[in-house]
């Protein structure tokens, strides 16, 4: 998982970076760090990231 100090399994090893816990955690929020923004739908980070997660 790539949630900090968060060693459990991924929910899925297609993709996935989060835990069953952080998914449901975390799931619509930002995957930049230390960023509370919601996600832009079907991407997986927020308007403000994206170019940065792009790259």
């Amino acid at each position: 998982c790539a949630y900090d100090n968060c060693t459990n399994d991924l929910s899925n090893s297609r993709g996935e970076s989060l835990c069953d816990i952080h998914h449901v955690m975390l799931g619509a929020q930002c995957l930049v760090y230390n960023c509370n923004n919601k996600r832009v739908e079907r991407t997986l980070a927020c308007q403000q990231h994206q170019s940065q997660w792009h790259k």
